[in-house]
């Protein structure tokens, strides 16, 4: 019996994704540069603990930032992320991995 590679890896993620487009807004501190960088973006996929976002900038792993993902009812969901991972799929395009370490839904 073979298994399909696909499901072998949905199996490992402790919260399912969802594939949801959004788009959100980020923040983070640039110790070189010594201020808050800011970008924008969009979802590719959301879990309770994380997300794949596509943005124009490359993010350091283990990074922190501050995403705020824009719902489709209007509302602002804030989160602190740190990167996982990020990959280049374009030029000027990278998609970060994100785990949440806080989430505040704004009314």
């Amino acid at each position: 019996m073979t298994t399909n590679p696909a499901e072998k890896d949905s199996n490992k993620r402790k919260y399912p994704r969802k594939p949801i487009r959004a788009n959100v807004n980020y923040y983070y501190n640039n110790p070189r540069l010594n201020r808050t960088m800011t970008g924008t973006g969009y979802t590719l996929n959301l879990s309770s603990g994380g997300a794949l976002i596509r943005v124009e900038t490359y993010l350091s792993i283990l990074s922190e930032i501050d995403l705020n993902i824009q719902t489709s009812d209007g509302r602002v969901v804030k989160t602190r992320a740190k990167v996982i991972h990020c990959k280049r799929v374009a030029f000027n395009r990278y998609d970060i991995g994100l785990q949440f370490i806080t989430v505040k839904k704004q009314m």
